[in-house]
């Protein structure tokens, strides 16, 4: 089935899905696409498309930092003598990359400027083809620009070590490999790093000792899947700019697109099913004591919105702290805390199902619908409504236990729970002042 899109500039927008869709998370990570219409923000569909035409993303952001290079050296067991070596071609590196990206900018704007130009000589919407070709050969070209400059420094690097040291480098370009791709997850949980989730455990280091041979192959596993998802995501965003699957000017081929996707979801889905196989071994070799603290760290790397901590926990943990708390407000809140625990549970675990189910049945166009703000009747949508609603109820009563004084000493809410902002904080604090 082709879509012609009839050079119409709002229509541009399926450019993007269809792009997001392809690269199955290598432009934009995993709650992007479950959170649906992305708006103009940063983290949704504006924000990428404004990455790629605008700014080109982290194109231009160095790809090698000084803390990749403590965590490589520690690995390798560098000595002082190759660290400073080490922070000599970093340097090098670093002004290599100033001076492109300021070169980079420069052609960008000058980009940016042909395509208004064309446009306003054109007419609104016309000139379709030309912005996506200019948009591809630039972004091809940018990403393998900074992709080879990274693998210069890095086979720099590799010359000052030792023979046992370099037998170690497959063990850093996991690592690397782990740390900077792992967050273009698509599917919820294949961007868990369970070595991090174990790091927010602070286990003793003879407990975590009896983990290595378990966690040394996850390190491996997780990799080949991680290759081969990575593998398809790069030709999903090469074929998207090769123009394999249509261009604006001509139309999209939506089956091979859906096709393409659903290649991609495939290999996410078995790099998730890595990370939940080796959850469960870790958690069993863990004392009982400590499983369940990790199966709430695992749960919230995989499913951060279902289960975040909350406005209204940080809120009662905030006020616990209050030195004018009184013994009665201590304890009605900690009723309140509790049973808001009990309660919440269910909530998050049916919001968490909502999310994976979406995942694993989503089409191209489903896509599409969510983005223009079509989603409002989805079980995820509904999940959320009723989070909503019970984090509002709870905050109500989180509020009526305290004064006026003490709700302004609350911490501000961040826009997903019952406290929505000062505004509306402003506006109870007030009805309570007025009621009293």
């Amino acid at each position: 089935m082709m879509l012609n899109l009839r050079l119409r500039r709002p229509r541009l927008r399926l450019v993007g899905v269809i792009a997001l869709a392809l690269s199955a998370g290598a432009l934009v990570p995993a709650d992007a696409l479950a959170q649906g219409r992305g708006g103009g923000g940063p983290g949704g569909f504006g924000g990428m498309m404004g990455g790629m035409g605008g700014g080109f993303g982290d194109v231009l952001n160095p790809s090698v930092n000084s803390r990749d290079l403590d965590r490589y050296g520690d690995i390798l067991g560098l000595s002082a003598d190759q660290k400073g070596a080490v922070r000599e071609l970093f340097g090098g590196y670093q002004d290599q990359f100033r001076a492109w990206a300021e070169k980079t900018r420069d052609e960008m704007a000058a980009i940016r400027g042909r395509m208004e130009a064309e446009r306003g000589q054109r007419g609104e919407g016309r000139g379709a083809g030309e912005a996506f070709n200019a948009i591809r050969e630039s972004f091809t070209r940018l990403r393998g620009e900074r992709e080879k400059m990274e693998q210069v420094f890095f086979e720099d690097v590799k010359t000052i070590l030792t023979p046992e040291q370099e037998a170690l480098w497959p063990k850093v370009e996991r690592t690397r490999r782990r740390e900077t791709t792992m967050a273009r997850g698509f599917v919820a949980g294949e961007n868990v790093d369970l070595f991090r989730v174990l790091e927010r455990l602070n286990l003793p280091a003879d407990l975590r000792a009896t983990l290595t041979a378990t966690l040394d192959q996850y390190e491996v596993d997780l990799d080949r899947a991680l290759v081969d998802r990575n593998k398809v995501q790069e030709e999903g965003i090469s074929n998207f700019m090769g123009g394999r699957f249509g261009r604006p000017d001509e139309g999209f081929d939506m089956e091979k697109a859906q096709k393409a996707f659903q290649e991609a979801r495939d290999v996410s889905i078995r790099l998730r099913d890595v990370n939940r196989r080796y959850a469960r071994q870790l958690e069993a070799q863990l004392p009982e004591d400590r499983r369940a603290g990790f199966n709430k760290a695992f749960n919230e790397a995989s499913f951060p919105e279902a289960y975040r901590e909350s406005a209204i926990v940080r809120n009662v943990t905030a006020a616990m702290g209050f030195a004018d708390l009184t013994p009665d407000q201590r304890q009605r809140l900690t009723e309140l805390r509790d049973q808001y625990t009990r309660e919440s549970g269910p909530m998050a675990e049916r919001l968490a199902k909502a999310i994976e189910e979406q995942q694993a049945t989503m089409t191209i166009e489903q896509m599409m619908s969510r983005f223009r703000g079509g989603d409002d009747a989805s079980p995820v949508a509904q999940a959320r409504q009723a989070r909503r609603e019970q984090e509002r109820a709870y905050g109500d009563k989180v509020r009526s236990v305290l004064t006026p004084e003490q709700i302004e000493r609350l911490p501000q809410g961040d826009g997903r729970g019952e406290d929505r902002g000062g505004g509306e904080r402003r506006e109870r604090v007030e009805e309570l002042r007025r009621r009293g």
